[in-house]
């Protein structure tokens, strides 16, 4: 839900979603998977500080995780990049 919300541009509504997956506790990987969506939605409300320490919390969870260059804007991935250089 919090994906459909923040592809609706509905930030706030994916916020909660994300707050409530994360509470409902997951596997490691579905916790990267929630850290790099709240990434994701501070990069689109121009929170960029923020986007990168998501980014370096959801590789903390999974290494492997990535943000494609083929479905996010290019300032996106370099946002993730630098999570991963800092990482």
């Amino acid at each position: 839900r919090a994906v459909a919300a923040f592809g609706q541009g509905r930030y706030d509504m994916a916020r909660r979603e994300l707050d409530e997956a994360e509470a409902a506790g997951s596997s490691p990987k579905m916790k990267a998977r929630i850290f790099r969506q709240r990434g994701l939605v501070h990069d689109a409300v121009e929170e960029r500080g923020e986007a990168v320490a998501a980014f370096m919390r959801a590789l903390s969870f999974d290494p492997d995780i990535e943000v494609s260059p083929r479905e996010h804007r290019a300032d996106t991935v370099r946002l993730f990049d630098c999570a991963q250089r800092l990482t």
